[in-house]
């Protein structure tokens, strides 16, 4: 049995309890140096989050499989399309809701999961300095911006490094 297959898939859990559980994962992850995120294709992903919201288990907003197809150029190589922009075409979700998503869900069949690998931050001089800038992701809901990950509320935010 493959990570895609519809017989991994579990019963989710109650609307309420899934949009909780995704939301506080998201409002909790801070790109991390080695962690894994995952991308899903935002339609995809809007279509959850108006599932969840309409309260209703039997509503036609229902997501089915996560989806990935509009991602690729092509469905035999899994090559991804060019130009791909992160919010407009794809999301960027940490493994732990992927994983929850994936089992909730499942995936179409064939599909590679698309995990990427959070690289370090870029070091550059500033003002005298050098500095690394880091970017944390924002809500499930998309209310609020990111957080810098030493407080502050800001969405990046340079951080002197040791000389």
């Amino acid at each position: 049995m493959t990570a895609n297959s519809r017989c991994s898939v579990a019963e989710p859990p109650g609307l309420e309890t899934q949009r909780r559980e995704i939301e506080c994962l998201l409002r909790e992850s801070e790109l991390q140096a080695g962690d894994s995120w995952y991308v899903v294709d935002r339609r995809w992903f809007e279509q959850w989050k108006e599932f969840v919201e309409s309260g209703d288990q039997n509503s036609s907003s229902f997501p089915g499989q996560i989806d990935n197809t509009e991602l690729f150029e092509d469905l035999d190589s899994y090559h991804l399309k060019e130009r791909l922009v992160e919010n407009e075409d794809f999301m960027l979700v940490p493994a732990a809701v992927w994983h929850k998503l994936l089992q909730w869900f499942g995936m179409v069949d064939g599909q590679p999961a698309l995990e990427r690998k959070v690289s370090p931050p870029e070091p550059r001089w500033a003002g005298g300095f050098w500095v690394r800038t880091r970017v944390t992701s924002g809500s499930a809901s998309g209310g609020g911006p990111a957080q810098h990950p030493e407080g502050g509320g800001v969405p990046r935010g340079d951080l002197p490094l040791s000389p």
